[in-house]
């Protein structure tokens, strides 16, 4: 099992817009992050923690070919927005995209990104995506998944 962290920042990256702080404005490439998210590769398969709206950067700079699932943490927009990307594997892999989460979560991914769902117009133009929710652990191409209840802010969330 190997796990690529692709991204370490906060919800704002680093360095943030508009931001004079030490950190924002150093040379150091430690202080250059994208949002949170990783990768789990074992058995030949990808396994996706959250679709940042870095996505896009983070697959080019790490060089992703493939993804064969995601989970979601949360529905917080800098775990979500780079959703769209996913079409791309759609293409490149020719086939859907399961997505894992809990049932919260994934209500609120169908609800902000209804058209996604709705699987009208020419196949390309949304990600294939299906939603599987998680109540407990479960195992994913050989890989036991564990989700651990966290509370983030007053939201609970899974980690």
């Amino acid at each position: 099992m190997k796990i690529t962290v692709l991204g370490c920042g906060t919800s704002f990256g680093v360095p943030m817009i508009a931001c004079d702080c030490r950190v924002c404005r150093s040379d150091d490439p430690r202080n250059k992050r994208m949002r949170s998210s990783i990768l789990v590769s074992a058995n030949g398969k990808n396994i996706l923690v959250d679709t940042t709206t870095d996505l896009r950067q983070q697959s080019i700079a790490n060089d992703i070919r493939h993804i064969d699932a995601v989970l979601y943490t949360h529905p917080h927009a800098e775990h979500l927005n780079g959703i769209d990307e996913l079409r791309r594997f759609n293409i490149v892999q020719g086939t859907g995209i399961p997505c894992y989460g809990s049932p919260d979560t994934l209500e609120e991914i169908r609800q902000i990104f209804r058209y996604i769902f709705l699987r009208q117009g020419r196949p390309g133009w949304q990600p294939d995506l299906s939603t599987n929710p998680v109540t407990g652990p479960f195992e994913l191409f050989g890989v036991p998944i564990t989700p651990i209840p966290l509370i983030h802010g007053r939201m609970p969330v899974y980690g």
